[in-house]
């Protein structure tokens, strides 16, 4: 097989207070060993594995484990002596080659490449790590250039794990972290090479929009004095007499420290300025088929950061009219998607692992139906690559393509790469009872399953395979309704007629 497929992973990764719910020891969640796809895959088409669970199963924690050893191995930090990944063991498949990597109590790493020992510094890794997510509760490691500051080399490093999400340097989730991840991105693929560049346009195109991408920057009203004093040069003691009256006095107390850094905050307000326009903006273009602003992109966001110039517009031109649309204006379930899949575009490469947490999160159901065919097609000209999803969403596990996907439940008798044929286009009704085992108490295929039973029992054929499979769906689902419930009710008589024809 050649690209990448995650197989397995285990470790501990259930909330602790679930545990301790569920009657184990506090602090000691239970072990899971969890099969993440099966091994014989032929191809080099992508493959998307859904995984489910309730909420507290550890659904989060298990793919921010798994990025995590995988980022450490890439990058060859070690674990330190408070670190918990909760992973004991990976393993995978890249081009036919079989790894493992199994973590012991003192985190000491040992690999293994089809059955053999091997250095962990010698183990393949997938093209690209990347973590994607909507909720601004992830349990993902941020990437090492949202750890750094643009003068650190680290920052400019390209880096094989990638956090495409909510949280900014500080850890703080905000609205916009994901766009300006995005963004940063774009503009850095802007500049790569032409297969790279073509396969974002083509990305573009198919969101419906033109391969091109507009920012706006404008200078902070309340900064525009510390700005304009800052270009005619005055001094660095003088500038930070009034610091204070910024809104967040702590970008430039960073600045007042660092002289070298102050200098070059300096010169590049004085290139900003020198290319505002008549409306005292500054505008860039990443094109995808054209000319890119990308390294004075990057420059800028050391104004950003110290709050003295914000990001006033983002537009895209939609293809069908020609109408620019306003990115930060976006509806939430818009904006997801586009800096979701923009921000994937600028990073993915052939053979990634790519991990998506909770994408249902403020989209329409209409979106979560096309969630999965929309992903795929986006990305079918990245060969290898494996999507994982973690998701509560019928709606997006029935949008599956069953010759491309399986599912995994984290429930302690699952756990296994399941077909996606039994959920791939079913209801969301059916998959509420028999996927996420949540039926609620007015299930329509419940009810469904009722009707024939009762036709069966009418034309007396209780007795036949057809009313036992019936029954089994029904027995299975009514410890999870209530009771007093109209259809557990119906389950109940079921059953007692069930008992009395074999009984007579």
């Amino acid at each position: 097989m050649q690209g990448f497929r995650l197989l397995r992973a285990a470790g501990t990764f259930e909330n602790a207070s679930r545990a301790k719910d569920a009657g184990h020891q506090a602090n000691a969640p239970s072990f899971m060993d969890v099969e993440f796809a099966p091994v014989a895959l032929s191809d080099t088409n992508a493959w998307v594995s859904v995984v489910i669970g309730r909420n507290g199963v550890g659904k989060s924690r298990l793919l921010a484990g798994v990025a995590d050893v995988l980022e450490r191995l890439d990058s060859g930090r070690r674990f330190g002596r408070f670190d918990s990944p909760g992973v004991s063991m990976i393993e995978y498949l890249l081009d036919g080659v079989h790894c493992r990597v199994e973590l012991n109590a003192r985190r000491e790493i040992k690999a293994t490449l089809d059955g053999v020992q091997c250095s962990a510094e010698s183990l393949p890794l997938p093209g690209k790590i990347i973590a994607l997510t909507t909720t601004p509760f992830d349990k993902f490691r941020l990437s090492r250039s949202l750890r750094s500051r643009p003068d650190d080399p680290a920052y400019w490093e390209e880096q094989r794990y990638s956090y495409l999400g909510l949280r900014d340097r500080t850890g703080r989730a905000s609205p916009t972290a994901a766009m300006f991840r995005a963004l940063e991105g774009l503009f850095g693929a802007s500049k790569g090479s032409d297969r790279k560049r073509m396969r974002i346009a083509e990305v573009f195109e198919l969101l419906g929009y033109q391969p091109q991408i507009e920012v706006r920057y404008r200078a902070v009203p309340g900064a525009t004095t510390r700005f304009k004093r800052l270009i005619e040069g005055d001094d660095f003691g003088d500038l930070f007499e009034t610091r204070s009256t910024i809104r967040s006095s702590r970008p430039f107390e960073r600045l007042h420290e660092d002289r070298d850094e102050f200098e070059a905050v300096r010169e590049i307000a004085q290139e900003f300025a020198d290319r505002m326009d008549q409306q005292r903006q500054v505008v860039l273009r990443a094109d995808f088929q054209g000319v890119s602003d990308d390294e004075f992109f990057n420059r800028i966001q050391r104004l950003r950061r110290v709050e003295l110039v914000h990001l006033s517009s983002v537009e895209v031109r939609r293809i069908s009219d020609g109408a620019i649309l306003d990115l930060r204006l976006a509806s939430s379930g818009e904006l997801g998607i586009a800096t979701g899949f923009l921000g994937l575009a600028s990073t993915i490469s052939d053979n990634s692992l790519v991990f998506i947490d909770e994408p249902e999160i403020s989209l329409h159901p209409e979106w979560q139906k096309q969630y999965i065919d929309l992903l795929t097609k986006t990305f079918e000209n990245f060969t290898g690559c494996h999507f994982v999803l973690a998701t509560h969403s019928p709606l997006i596990l029935s949008d599956i393509d069953p010759k491309a996907s399986n599912v995994v439940s984290l429930d302690p008798e699952r756990r296994r790469a399941e077909s996606a044929a039994d959920y791939a286009g079913k209801s969301y009704d059916y998959l509420l009872a028999t996927a996420f085992e949540e039926p609620g108490n007015n299930n329509l295929y419940l009810k469904e399953e009722i009707i024939k039973a009762l036709r069966l029992a009418a034309d007396g054929e209780i007795g036949t395979l057809a009313f036992a499979n019936a029954m089994e769906v029904l027995n299975e689902n009514l410890p999870r309704l209530q009771a007093s419930s109209p259809v557990a009710q119906l389950i109940l008589e079921l059953q007692n007629a069930a008992e009395a024809e074999v009984e007579s």
